[in-house]
């Protein structure tokens, strides 16, 4: 059985991880919702959004914002995560 991560933590960086575009979707509007409960806010200009193997243009937005996206590769906890999946 392989095991998938779901969210890393570390500090104060969240990467959120999801395969499908609702998961996402859900995932963020439960993260707003609690962060909310202890009068945190998602900062939308330091959140990135990097979509593996994209089969969607969707656009992924907080508080009607867009995140910006990350064509190539972004770097979380010292790896190098790449748009085809690469780490």
């Amino acid at each position: 059985m392989i095991k998938r991560s779901d969210d890393l933590d570390f500090a104060n960086d969240i990467c959120v991880l999801a395969q499908r575009w609702s998961d996402i979707k859900a995932k963020l509007e439960k993260l707003e919702k609690e962060a909310a409960k202890v009068g945190l806010k998602i900062n939308v200009f330091k959140t990135e959004e990097m979509k593996v193997n994209p089969r969607t243009d969707l656009v992924l937005t907080i508080n009607s914002i867009e995140a910006e996206q990350v064509n190539i590769s972004f770097t979380y906890l010292g790896r190098i995560i790449t748009i085809d999946g690469g780490v």
